[in-house]
This record gives C-alpha cells, sequence and structure tokens, in this order.
C-alpha cells in the first residue's frame, strides 16, 4: 500500500510543518533544528540536549455537513532536563525557565497571520487555505519526568526533567466538496 504523503493537502501537515518553521525563526525564540522539529507525541529524539521544543498534531475536527469546515489543532511540548540544576534547585529553576519559555511559545503562535499565511503558502494556491489562525487554549500543569521520557534507565534519580504542553485549536479551512475533487 503506498502512503499518500504530502501528494493530497490535507492541512495538517502544512500547519504543522509552519508551526515548526515558525518557532525557529520567531523573534526571542529563534530556535534551531535540533532543538525544535515536528515529533510524534511530544516527546524528545534520544539524541535531545538540554531543550527540546516538540511539535504534534492536536485536534482536527469537522463541523460542517456538506462542506467541511475544518478547525486544526497544534500541541507544543517543551522539555528541559534536570541534568542542569542542583538537585535541591531543579524545582524551582526548571520551573521558572518552562514559564519563561511557555510564554514566548504562547506569545510566538497565538492568532498570528504569519504563521497562518506560512501554512497557507505550504498548501499551495490550488486549494483553500487557512481562514483563521491558531489559538492558545490551555498549557496545563509542568510534568515532571523521569529517565524513560529521554529514553535512558532509571539511575537512582526519578526527576530527569520537566515538560509542558501548549494546545493551540481552532485554526479553521473551509472547503466545498467540489474543491476537493
Amino acid at each position: 500500500m503506498a502512503l499518500l504523503g504530502n501528494s493530497y493537502p490535507h492541512g495538517m501537515n502544512e500547519l504543522i510543518l509552519a508551526t515548526v518553521e515558525h518557532l525557529r525563526s520567531a523573534a526571542g525564540l529563534s530556535l534551531s533544528a535540533d532543538v525544535c522539529d515536528e515529533q510524534p507525541d511530544g516527546q524528545p529524539p534520544p539524541n535531545a540536549g538540554q531543550v527540546y521544543y516538540a511539535v504534534h498534531e492536536g485536534a482536527w475536527t469537522n463541523t460542517a455537513d456538506e462542506s467541511l469546515d475544518e478547525y486544526c489543532g497544534v500541541c507544543v511540548t517543551i522539555t528541559l532536563r534536570a541534568g542542569y540544576a542542583p538537585r535541591d534547585r531543579i524545582a524551582l529553576a526548571l520551573l521558572r525557565d518552562l514559564r519563561a519559555r511557555r510564554a514566548a511559545v504562547r506569545a510566538a503562535i497565538h492568532d498570528n497571520y504569519d504563521l497562518m499565511n506560512l501554512a497557507n503558502t505550504k498548501l499551495g494556491p490550488a486549494v483553500n487555505g487557512f481562514v483563521e489562525p491558531l489559538r492558545f487554549r490551555d498549557a496545563g500543569r509542568p510534568q515532571t519526568k523521569g529517565p524513560d521520557w529521554f529514553y535512558a534507565e532509571a539511575a537512582g534519580h526519578p526527576v530527569a526533567g520537566v515538560t509542558v504542553t501548549l494546545v493551540f485549536e481552532k485554526a479553521r479551512r473551509v472547503q466545498t466538496l467540489e474543491s476537493m475533487g
């Protein structure tokens, strides 16, 4: 069975790729490819360093019957390793750093028309693009992660890092059924 890949622009691939590209160039972030990329579930790759921004798929829904009135979402999971903070300062050092990074990602993505236009450029002119940008919805609470989050075995240190996942939703794309043919 052949995979479709990007042969049919459905919007989610383009929105995720645009989000990665936007985060890499956003003012205040300027992240390199080894620090920010698409990941299937938010977990950083095994070779990730102290900080990693994983962009992954959020909700994807349709609200119409006679057309596609889709709302796409993207999540960004920020992971910080605990290795640089002394054991008695892990909570404060990591949480303060995580809060600042969380605020910068929220500011870079929420209601950003440049990001939406970048996704539309990736979709191409032959299809209907997004008409509303991603909007920040939730950041949840920071979670501690054990060594397994970093593909390591437990070595007597129950906390190996912290993460937080930001949820962005409501990037709207409307298509008639005829335009999909």
